[in-house]
């Protein structure tokens, strides 16, 4: 059977259903509810006759015609000129004797209203037939047998009998009275008449008792009937009595409540078994004491376990005649259908939450609310697998109420109620968690005595865990809730964290791309620099070349030819000195990701480069060389560290003309420091920030006549930073330089110290 019931909103479900879990509330209700509680199990009880009031209505309907027909019949005789002298008290006795018995019928006894007017018609017509002891109407005793009639009417056979007799006693007594022989009272009166009506009214009497026999007998098969009906009824019936007890107890009403019906029927006390919540028996009793009958009301009763039942009861509050019924109650468990409303408003309530959000982060705390709030827990906490250079372990990444200490919590995977939840897949829930074994820590959950906990499985693979606890224990109920809490929270988290693991891959492409793009950036704007420098840099010799050229074929006889032609030799050097350095930084791009570092002996590499550049001092130039001993190797390209110190090298011997030009090697802290300082013309402050730039040479050596093409210094800080090193210089003009070099230490060195 399909009942309608009000629509639960989804933001207050969990509300409504503490309301229908504390007190009564009517929300199932059914239009037709009352029509076919009639038809299936009143109108069988509608058969029942009501003898009273079926004779109060005939006897009340004969005295009322009666006394129209005397008030007429008297118009009538005073109309026609009749004396009612000769009928003395007749007349005025049949009147009063017709209302006292219309109005002892009205009053709901219609049998001594009959006896009444029995008496009262006997007697009447005695003194109608024989007024002053004189016999002068004796026709008027015929009319004896209206008592006769009366009595088969409204009075048993027995009764019928009984007035018969004192109708021939009246009769009798009467012409005795009035000197009558005998033979006159055979032949005259009415001796043959009244027993004649008698058995013709007592054949009557008797077919109304076998009608009403076999009535009787209908109405037993079928209040029987009845009785298997309600008995047998896929729903639970009850009926109440009038001394406010159960009488009827169905199958139904046994299997759900676990009461028999012998535990109930006539208990005055099993009302306070069924709510033994003296506070909402009382919110029963002002709610509906005002109107007893009522439908769709749900109550929640209290079976023979211990268990609650939500029931939907609907009563009417109906008199049965002949039964000592007064209220039917017709109930429906609707305990099934308000969990699968809670577990659906769950559901719809954390997916509304979670919809509001994006992150992991801030899903965590929104799911432990929710569970909170609809479960009515004291502690909650949510963990989630996490791998880790130890292993697999399980972490609790958010906590509420109780548990609240347990935030960050790192348990293991082998052992404990979250482990097993785990590893079973499966929900687990206790009673007491000082005594289940599985529970591997109970100290640390805040005191409570019950916990459960369900896996949040998604894509057929667990992902964390939602405990809770409190101190009374789990119903089923409560944990089909937390289970339908947790299929939404699995899917929302992994999903969440599928969207933020994107997020990163998205996020470092893009820096990757735009890395490259920043590289691709560089390499056009080193290209397009690399063009202007060159245009530059050949620009100048070139010219000087095709002027000497033109002065020399102008007067190659000249004085100047030989000197011209100097020029154009160096020149021609500078030319090849510059295309060289072109040369040597674009294969270094091109082989810097092939570049192979081993381990190198830096102050080996030190003293190599420093005997190579005394070949190149003059005399006013010094060079001085420090190494500290027992150096440690560093990662490096041999050729490219060589390359380095050259350039370096290089520069500090050609701006130092005279003066004293210093290399020096030691270890500092994880570092190899190489420090070369000169006291050559140092650099203005102006160019000391560009010196590592490609073809930046100074204004100052610009218009100088020093070689140099300003490639050393840049090809330098790549070689460096390629192993990871840095370059740095320091430089006053007019008092010299310092430049120095960083190159980290092995891995190996590092750690052999």
């Amino acid at each position: 059977m399909a009942y309608q019931h009000r629509s639960i909103p989804t933001s207050n479900a969990e509300e409504v259903y503490r309301k229908h879990m504390s007190q009564p509330n009517r929300t199932f209700s059914n239009p037709d509810l009352q029509q076919r509680l009639r038809r299936w199990l009143l109108e069988p009880l509608r058969a029942v006759p009501d003898q009273r009031a079926q004779l109060a209505r005939i006897g009340a309907s004969v005295w009322l015609s009666l006394l129209l027909f005397i008030f007429t019949f008297s118009a009538l005789t005073v109309f026609f000129g009749s004396r009612l002298t000769e009928m003395p008290f007749s007349i005025p006795l049949g009147i009063l004797s017709l209302l006292a018995a219309y109005s002892t019928t009205r009053l709901g006894y219609p049998q001594a209203g009959a006896l009444l007017m029995i008496v009262v018609t006997m007697l009447n017509l005695g003194m109608v037939a024989a007024p002053d002891g004189e016999l002068r109407y004796p026709t008027f005793l015929y009319y004896l047998a209206i008592p006769i009639v009366i009595a088969g009417i409204f009075l048993n056979a027995f009764g019928m009998l009984g007035v018969l007799a004192g109708a021939l006693v009246e009769v009798v007594l009467i012409y005795q009275i009035t000197g009558q022989t005998l033979q006159s009272l055979i032949n005259e009166a009415p001796l043959a008449f009244l027993p004649v009506i008698t058995f013709v009214m007592l054949a009557a009497v008797l077919h109304r008792e076998q009608v009403a026999q076999a009535r009787r007998k209908a109405l037993e098969t079928s209040e029987q009937r009845l009785l298997s009906l309600i008995e047998n009824l896929p729903i639970m019936v009850d009926v109440i009595g009038a001394d406010g007890t159960i009488q009827l107890w169905n199958k139904e009403c046994e299997r759900i409540t676990g009461y028999s019906a012998a535990e109930v029927i006539g208990d005055p006390t099993i009302f306070e078994r069924f709510y033994p919540d003296r506070d909402y028996r009382e919110a029963m009793r002002q709610q509906y004491a005002p109107n007893p009958s009522y439908r769709g009301v749900v109550y929640r009763i209290t079976c023979k376990d211990g268990s609650t039942r939500l029931i939907a009861w609907s009563v009417v509050d109906y008199t049965v005649p002949g039964l000592t019924w007064r209220r039917l109650s017709i109930g429906i468990d609707v305990t099934e259908q308000y969990q699968r409303e809670r577990e659906l408003a769950a559901i719809a309530a954390i997916a509304t939450a979670l919809r509001s959000v994006n992150t992991y982060a801030e899903m965590l705390p929104i799911i432990l609310d929710q569970t909170f709030a609809l479960l009515g827990v004291q502690g909650a906490s949510l963990a989630v697998r996490r791998y880790t250079e130890a292993g697999e372990v399980i972490v609790v990444e958010a906590s509420l109420g109780a548990w609240r200490h347990q935030i960050g919590a790192t348990l293991k995977l082998e052992r404990g109620l979250y482990a097993y939840v785990i590893n079973n897949q499966q929900p687990y829930a206790t009673a007491d968690i000082y005594r289940d074994p599985i529970v591997a820590n109970p100290q640390l959950l805040g005191g409570l005595t019950a916990a459960a906990a369900v896996p949040l499985i998604a894509q057929e693979s667990v992902i964390g865990v939602i405990g809770i606890g409190r101190a009374t224990p789990f119903s089923e109920e409560d944990m089909r809730v937390l289970i339908a809490i947790c299929d939404i929270a699995a899917n929302a988290l992994q999903r969440a964290e599928m969207l933020e693991l994107l997020e990163q891959h998205v996020h470092a492409r893009t820096a990757e791309l735009a890395a490259a793009y920043h590289k691709l950036e560089a390499l056009d704007h080193l290209k397009a620099k690399l063009i202007a420098d060159l245009s530059h840099e050949l620009r100048t010799p070139i010219s000087t070349l095709g002027v000497q050229m033109h002065l020399i074929e102008a007067a190659p006889t000249h004085a100047q030819v030989p000197d011209r032609l100097k020029v154009m030799k160096s020149q021609i050097e500078r030319l090849n000195k510059l295309i060289e350095g072109v040369l040597d930084v674009l294969r270094f791009e091109m082989q810097r990701a092939e570049v192979k570092l081993t381990a190198q002996d830096i102050g080996l590499l030190v003293r190599q480069v420093a005997e190579k550049a005394r070949q190149r001092i003059t005399g006013a130039q010094q060079l001085t060389v420090k190494i500290a001993p027992h150096l440690p190797k560093v990662q490096g390209n041999l050729s490219l560290l060589v390359r380095a110190l050259e350039n370096v090298l290089d520069n500090a011997l050609k701006y130092t003309p005279a003066g004293e030009i210093t290399i020096c090697a030691a270890q500092r802290e994880d570092q190899i420091v190489i420090t070369i300082q000169d006291t050559g013309i140092g650099i203005p402050p102006e160019d000391l920030f560009h010196v590592f730039e490609r073809f930046y040479r100074g204004k100052a050596v610009g218009q100088s006549n020093m070689p140099g093409i300003g490639l050393g210094l840049s090809i330098a800080q790549a070689i460096l930073e390629l192993h990871g090193g840095t370059i740095s210089i320091q430089s006053t003009p007019e008092v010299g330089s310092q430049v120095l070099i960083c190159l980290p230490l092995s891995a190996v060195e590092m750690g052999a110290q």
